[in-house]
């Protein structure tokens, strides 16, 4: 049995999937259950037979993709021998009622096949031959008591309540406030190792950054590491990643707070930002988008071997310099999109000091704290992004 998988109350498996959300489980025949031998799904039970509800870790029901609500399965590894005991015990009640109560219905009908067979001949002996009329509406009578009784019975057992599981309430999910943004867009994002790390110098020129939407600020103070998650959420990073919808679309972390030297150049369309571990530009665009590089070994600023501007005007602005003019030149669509350099790039966490930017990888994107603009930026893997 595996140890992450769930039961919903009508006994179908779910199973995590790799977007953290619960699917249910196929088997041969359609969706896998786990359920008793009268048919109800095997979960853990508290001392009074409630079943007992799956939590995250800030005590929120677990809920599969569809808003089903689900439960621990009796036996799993976070089960406890208590819940275990009080299963058998409800399973070994409910075994002995069905028994007494199949003994006193066979009792009932067989002192009714007797009542009915007294009535029939006491109805012979005084009617005659127009008792078996009166018989036959008696019949009829009962009939139709004993399918109103049933069609009631049936009504009240189907009721999910009858068992103890409460209705699942619908999910629901909180926009996040002003100036979000969410556009689709694809963007390849290939990792590529790092070879020549490009210098790049502070100045003390200050140009205003692009043009965004006012952030809105999130106070942050503590790390969580999440049950599902090897690794933790840095405190500068860890009140935007508990927000819905951002811990869904990134995923887990796969490294810790990465304190880099940098640089951040602003053009008139977005801003590109050099990390020095892993030797990567990120080209953020106004549009919502953003792209990672280099794509390849052309992509690399050699010292000493490459010119200080790869195309364009001699002179910064309008034309980026050394690592961010390769990337610029050869590679149209960061062209077109930025458009040309508004100010020289700045440097930061470098040897003469001043701040440094933040980044911390996850499964699925980037969190990048940045000094310059005293916001965070999200960068999510399908090559879109959002700032806080």
């Amino acid at each position: 049995m595996s140890d992450d998988s769930l039961i919903d109350k009508d006994g179908v498996v779910h199973e995590k999937g790799w977007d953290g959300q619960y699917h249910p489980k196929q088997g041969f025949f359609g969706p896998e259950r786990d359920t008793d031998w009268t048919g109800q799904p095997k979960v853990e039970r508290d001392w009074l037979g409630r079943p007992k509800e799956e939590t995250d870790w800030l005590g929120r029901s677990v809920q599969s993709r569809d808003g089903e609500t689900l439960y621990r399965r009796s036996g799993s590894s976070g089960g406890s021998s208590n819940s275990d005991w009080s299963s058998d015990v409800a399973g070994a009640l409910l075994g002995v009622v069905l028994i007494i109560v199949f003994t006193l219905l066979t009792f009932a009908l067989i002192l009714l096949w007797k009542v009915i067979t007294s009535i029939h001949k006491e109805l012979i002996a005084r009617y005659g031959e127009v008792a078996i009329l009166y018989e036959l509406v008696g019949y009829g009578g009962l009939l139709l008591v004993l399918v109103v009784l049933f069609s009631l019975s049936s009504i009240v057992s189907s009721s999910p309540d009858n068992y103890g599981y409460a209705a699942p309430a619908p999910y629901s999910s909180q926009t996040s406030p002003n100036n979000t943004q969410t556009i689709s867009g694809q963007v390849s994002a290939n990792q590529l190792p790092a070879t020549v790390v490009p210098t790049l110098s502070p100045s003390s020129s200050t140009y205003p950054p692009p043009t965004m939407p006012p952030p809105t600020r999130t106070a942050v103070s503590v790390q969580s590491i999440p049950p599902s998650c090897k690794a933790s959420v840095a405190a500068n990073f860890i009140g935007i990643w508990n927000t819905p919808p951002f811990f869904a679309r990134l995923g887990c972390p796969i490294s810790g707070e990465l304190k880099s030297a940098s640089a951040v150049e602003n053009f008139q369309g977005g801003f590109m930002v050099w990390r020095e571990l892993g030797d990567r530009v990120y080209a953020i665009y106004n549009n919502g988008t953003w792209g990672r590089y280099p794509k390849g070994p052309s992509d690399r600023f050699i010292e000493g071997t490459d010119p200080e501007y790869s195309c364009g005007p001699q002179a910064s602005p309008p034309s980026p310099r050394r690592g961010f003019s390769k990337i610029w030149c050869n590679h149209q669509e960061v062209r077109a999109t930025l458009g040309n350099a508004t100010e020289y790039e700045q440097g930061y966490c470098m040897p003469g000091g001043g701040p440094c930017e933040l980044f911390q990888d996850f499964e699925n994107g980037t969190m990048y704290r940045s000094s310059r603009f005293g916001n965070v930026f999200i960068l999510f893997s399908d090559g879109t992004w959002q700032k806080r």
